[in-house]
């Protein structure tokens, strides 16, 4: 990918995104390891969001050197847009909802982590949610908002 595609996702460039693709730029090439949609998502760009989901040739499994998905990103920065646009997703499957990150994390766990309600909200409207993971210290949803919460 293109420094120039990586940078106008994660700062909402639209015009430069549509460009970059338009001329071929690799939508699923990771710079600083991480994917475009994971830059849209991060800088909560919901526009790129959405011309990045509309491309079919779109890796929405890709992971980070952390081992985390776009929607561990989403939910850790607190977009419930996001989750909703990525969660409506034709690809959303229940093995990436339940993807765990290198801490034993799934996306649940990070909006629960972080006290985002609304993020929350719309990973549980969607189908195949784990309820009863465990992170990799064996701490459950209740266990990590009791944490969370704590503080």
């Amino acid at each position: 990918m293109s420094e120039e595609l990586y940078e106008a996702c994660e700062t909402g460039d639209v015009a430069t995104v549509q460009a970059c693709l338009a001329r071929g730029d690799n939508v699923n090439a990771k710079c600083d390891g991480v994917t475009p949609l994971m830059a849209a998502v991060w800088g909560n760009n919901i526009e790129i969001v959405r011309i990045l989901l509309a491309r079919d040739d779109l890796d929405i499994a890709a992971t980070d050197a952390g081992g985390s998905t776009a929607l561990h990103l989403a939910c850790g920065k607190g977009s419930a847009q996001c989750v909703a646009l990525l969660g409506k997703d034709r690809r959303m499957s229940c093995r990436i909802i339940n993807t765990k990150n290198e801490y034993g994390e799934t996306a649940m766990m990070r909006a629960v982590e972080e006290n985002y309600l609304s993020c929350v909200e719309k990973m549980a409207e969607l189908d195949g949610v784990d309820w009863e993971t465990e992170n990799e210290d064996g701490e459950n949803l209740e266990d990590v908002a009791r944490w969370a919460f704590a503080i």
